[in-house]
């Protein structure tokens, strides 16, 4: 795993969270869930191409905005998992689209540590990439 600021042509400096050996622990977890759904996949080639400045088969493979990812946030994930032990917990704060969210944030109902770190990298405005070898989600 690995944060990459990457200029592009068609949209500028875009900022990733780059898996680059697959679907590893724990964000294997997040797989075929509505928020791992959200995470863009590409191949090796893909991921070669858009570090050597060939950034177009890139581009057309990120899909939604990080943004727009949060919005798309299923409710059952909205709020924190760990709000009745949490001592930081503030109802306003501790939801998916809060400006303020903690870093601590764990959606309701996923059972992955790495379902609290993929909102917070969509908070930051990261893309999210996953770059496996035969190219399945």
């Amino acid at each position: 795993m690995r944060y990459v600021t990457l200029p592009t042509r068609e949209r500028g400096d875009i900022r990733l969270l780059v898996l680059d050996q697959g679907w590893e622990p724990p964000w294997d977890m997040l797989k075929g869930t509505p928020l791992g759904d959200r995470m863009t996949v590409i191949t090796p080639e893909v991921w070669f191409h858009a570090l050597s400045g060939y950034t177009e088969p890139l581009n057309l493979a990120l899909g939604y905005n990080p943004k727009e990812c949060l919005l798309l946030v299923p409710a059952q994930h909205q709020t924190c998992a760990d709000r009745k032990k949490c001592s930081a917990y503030r109802s306003k704060d501790c939801l998916v689209r809060a400006k303020k969210r903690p870093w601590c944030f764990q959606p309701e109902s996923l059972p992955s540590p790495a379902a609290g770190m993929l909102i917070q990298a969509w908070g930051e405005g990261l893309f999210v990439l996953v770059v496996v070898s035969d190219g399945t989600p």
